[in-house]
């Protein structure tokens, strides 16, 4: 199973959250992890 969100494989989100790391604020970026984990681990439900 090759799990996609928006078109975007979860490797290439992680990824791209990461590199992003450095502009964005932390927590705000923590939220959004936490959005793709939850999404994420509704996909298995």
């Amino acid at each position: 199973m090759h799990w996609v969100l928006k078109g975007k494989s979860f490797e290439e989100i992680y990824n791209d959250l990461r590199n992003k790391l450095s502009s964005l604020d932390l927590l705000k970026t923590g939220f959004s992890m936490l959005n793709y984990d939850a999404v994420w681990s509704n996909d298995y439900d």
